[in-house]
């Protein structure tokens, strides 16, 4: 037996000003989401030169601090009940704690000498445990080497991290619709299929590798000119990434990946798919490389300085490996649909 709503209005979606106000209140509503988000924060620190040695006065920084981080939010009535084509915004509710000790120090080495005019170490580390995703420890060591007044060295490697947001954790949810093929059914029908993606609260940070070498030229016999050129390479473990809705069903299907299978729910009566839940997830692994280079020139005029400016980037590598395990070249491209990408199955 169907039953039709007696307040159903017929849509027209050839041409405009073709539907009656009737129609438009019909099959259009007002929703909202409203969220609060609010940082607490205690910290001390204390910086200082405490002592000399052969080469210098040796700096030192030290400090704690302890942050929560809570968000607080709620929905119209139409988005939690996922009344929308799109959006279905839900409320987001969920907080975190972090407490954090750092020590920093420059060292100074050498100075003063031929071939080495000044010679420091700067390092840092910083202990962080969040109550979300435990204890990680972070660390930061490098040289600076000044041979000539007029040119600078600079080398530094450390381990990096970036900790997940409030809406990667807590985020509850917004719905759509999109048109997919369900891999699961004979003949791998296609139609209209639901989506939620959620937060996921036992995501943990991403951690990064990260080398810089540079130098900075400030040629005395060209005053105002400064130019730094510094190679970078960055190897990232743990990225954060969310699976579209195409992802999850080729995972599952294709690859027979059950933690993806999981994600996605179907109707007991028609066999359909009814929803496809995905959240972020520490799925993907990053490499990138390059040259960036920054000139400038102060020129003195009668009026004032007028400064001149150059910026170039060269990326060597900036490669993917995917949930899928394929390696993914994007040097060079926009779009992960770009036909000019180099996808290679990781061993």
């Amino acid at each position: 037996m169907v039953t039709i709503d007696p307040n159903c209005r017929p849509y027209n979606p050839m041409g405009l000003n073709v539907n009656s106000p009737q129609t438009i209140d019909y099959i259009t509503d007002m929703g909202h989401s409203d969220l609060t988000l609010k940082q607490k924060v205690v910290a001390a620190s204390m910086s200082g030169e405490p002592f000399e040695n052969w080469a210098g006065p040796v700096s030192i920084a030290f400090g704690a601090e302890h942050r929560k981080e809570s968000v607080d939010g709620e929905a119209s009535a139409l988005d939690e009940a996922n009344a929308f084509f799109a959006g279905n915004y839900h409320a987001t509710i969920g907080e975190y704690d972090v407490t954090e000790g750092f020590v920093e120090t420059v060292v100074p080495l050498l100075k003063d000498l031929p071939a080495v005019e000044q010679l420091d170490f700067n390092g840092a580390v910083r202990y962080t445990d969040y109550s979300t995703s435990g204890e990680v420890t972070t660390w930061k060591a490098g040289a600076t080497w000044t041979p000539i007044q007029d040119m600078r060295f600079r080398f530094t490697q450390s381990r990096d991290i970036r900790a997940p947001g409030l809406g990667e954790l807590y985020n509850r949810g917004a719905s759509g619709t999109g048109n997919n093929i369900d891999r699961g059914l004979p003949g791998n029908p296609t139609y209209f299929m639901l989506s939620r993606t959620n937060g996921n609260p036992d995501l943990k940070p991403e951690e990064a590798d990260t080398t810089g070498i540079g130098v900075v030229l400030s040629p005395r016999f060209l005053p105002g000119f400064t130019m730094s050129v510094d190679y970078y390479k960055i190897d990232v473990e743990d990225a954060i990434a969310t699976l579209g809705s195409r992802q999850i069903i080729d995972g599952c299907y294709l690859r027979a990946q059950a933690d993806l299978c999981s994600l996605i729910t179907r109707d007991s009566a028609t066999g359909l798919i009814s929803v496809i839940t995905s959240q972020p997830l520490n799925i993907i692994g990053q490499t990138a490389s390059g040259i960036d280079v920054d000139a400038s020139y102060d020129l003195p005029l009668p009026v004032g300085t007028l400064r001149l400016r150059a910026l170039a980037s060269f990326v060597d590598k900036l490669e993917t490996v995917t949930s899928e395990n394929i390696l993914v070249d994007g040097k060079g491209v926009n779009s992960d649909d770009a036909p000019v990408l180099d996808r290679k199955s990781v061993v």
